[in-house]
C-alpha cells in the first residue's frame, strides 16, 4: 500500500533481517482505499 510509508507503524527497520515479521495490514487508509477501489480486503 502506498499510504504506509510515512506511517511509524509499519516501520521494519533497516535490514532484510530486521524485516522478517508479521506485519497486520489493518490500516485504515489501506481499508478505505480498498473498499472505495472495489476490492475485496479480506480476501
Amino acid at each position: 500500500c502506498t499510504l504506509l510509508p510515512y506511517d511509524e507503524q509499519f516501520d521494519l527497520g533497516q535490514t532484510l533481517e530486521d524485516a522478517r515479521q508479521d506485519v497486520a495490514l489493518n490500516h485504515p487508509y489501506c481499508a478505505s482505499f480498498c473498499v472505495l477501489g472495489g476490492g475485496s480486503c479480506s480476501a
